[in-house]
């Protein structure tokens, strides 16, 4: 049954997963919707294990950094 969500995240087990809304289905993707072809997932990951090293709010400012510098190219 869909949530009406347009994209679902889930993490668990190390392992984050991306689901898209398709027709009243929700089929996994490999890549974000919302963030086009940026490598959201490797990112999100990279940054949680950066996170448990450096704390998290330098690993929430070095992501959003990431992101803006992926998004300018």
């Amino acid at each position: 049954m869909a949530l009406g969500v347009p994209e679902i995240w889930c993490y668990g087990g190390g392992k984050l997963q991306v689901f898209v809304l398709n027709q009243a289905e929700y089929i996994e993707m490999q890549t974000s919707s919302t963030f086009g072809n940026l490598p959201v997932i490797e990112g999100i990951l990279q940054f949680l294990q950066f996170s448990l090293t450096e704390g998290s709010s330098t690993a929430r400012r070095a992501f959003r950094q990431w992101v803006r510098e992926a998004l300018a190219q």
